[in-house]
């Protein structure tokens, strides 16, 4: 026995400590997978916090949405309501403007069929001239509205502002494609075209 303790190097006396490196490793084990255990804990409880507040800002902006939506209906319902309303008024103040010109009908019809207008030449020139009168206060509420008549005689043919009724034919070359009578009025708000005039266009025919 002293010669094994002597072979090893050890003392009589000593105490021979052995290491158990098994034990120790698995310490080291347990250490790294309550690290990592943790740090996926913690890992997830991030995650499960930035889906909390994405969730959240999910329903703010949902919410925000949806507000605007409802909000941009109710302009737009109010918006054609109130169109509606405005063309109402333009209408009824229209009407209303050619109310006297009406009443002047009236009138005239009156006297016509009263037999006062045949009665002398005096009276047929009167009526005559109530009914240029009553023309005149057309115009004028049209002129009022913007409307502005197209009365193109002798005017070049314009397909854009005219519609061409028929051709005749005409000895003078300067009256090729011209107007030589306006059939019907045209009627225009500014560019925007109401009616074309109806007009007989100039043909020339060089023989």
């Amino acid at each position: 026995m002293a010669e094994i303790q002597e072979e090893n190097g050890v003392q009589d006396g000593e105490e021979v400590v052995v290491e158990a490196s098994g034990d120790v490793d698995a310490d080291s084990d347990e250490a790294d997978i309550a690290d990592l255990e943790e740090s996926a804990e913690d890992a997830l409880r991030k995650c499960k916090e930035r889906l909390k507040a994405c969730q959240k800002e999910r329903l703010e902006f949902l919410d925000g949405w949806q507000r605007a939506k409802a909000d941009f209906l109710n302009h737009k319902q109010r918006l054609e309501q109130e169109r509606g309303e405005e063309r109402e008024r333009s209408r009824a103040s229209f009407a209303a403007s050619l109310l006297p010109l009406c009443d002047s009908f009236e009138r005239a019809r009156a006297e016509f069929a009263n037999g006062d207008v045949s009665r002398s030449e005096a009276n047929g020139k009167n009526w005559r001239a109530g009914i240029a009168q009553i023309y005149n206060q057309l115009a004028a509420v049209l002129k009022s509205y913007g409307v502005e008549a197209i009365d193109p005689a002798g005017a070049p043919f314009d397909p854009r502002l005219h519609e061409a009724l028929s051709e005749r034919e005409v000895a003078d070359p300067a009256q090729d494609h011209a107007v030589l009578e306006v059939a019907q009025k045209g009627y225009r708000i500014g560019t925007a075209l109401i009616r074309p005039a109806q007009v007989v266009v100039g043909k020339y025919k060089n023989d």
